[in-house]
């Protein structure tokens, strides 16, 4: 009786599948190169040259540097000790912080 019910069981875990497969497949679009839009040109040669600042190099947070602690505004003196920095917006000079960004652990 056990083997009757497990057979029962298995063929109603098997029907939907079988009925599945042979369904006919979906129009498939063919891949056009328009398919992804417009290609990108070059990099242009007046593009930004991205200066990393060297070891020596300090950034310097101004009265204009905007700091933000878990989200909200905050001043620089009432950032905990134990706060990490997730995110730095630098400016032109790449010395000058525009934004920093902490969070509490």
């Amino acid at each position: 009786m056990v083997r009757m019910a497990l057979a029962v069981a298995a063929l109603c875990c098997l029907v939907p599948s079988a009925s599945a497969s042979r369904t006919a497949p979906r129009h498939t679009r063919p891949l056009h190169s328009n398919l992804f839009g417009e290609p990108r040109p070059a990099v242009a040669a007046e593009a930004p040259v991205l200066v990393v600042p060297g070891p020596n190099d300090e950034l310097q947070i101004t009265d204009e540097t905007r700091v933000l602690l878990n989200g909200r505004p905050c001043r620089y003196r009432d950032v905990p000790a134990g706060a990490i920095v997730i995110g730095v917006e630098l400016a032109a000079d790449q010395r000058t912080v525009l934004t920093i960004q902490f969070r509490t652990r």
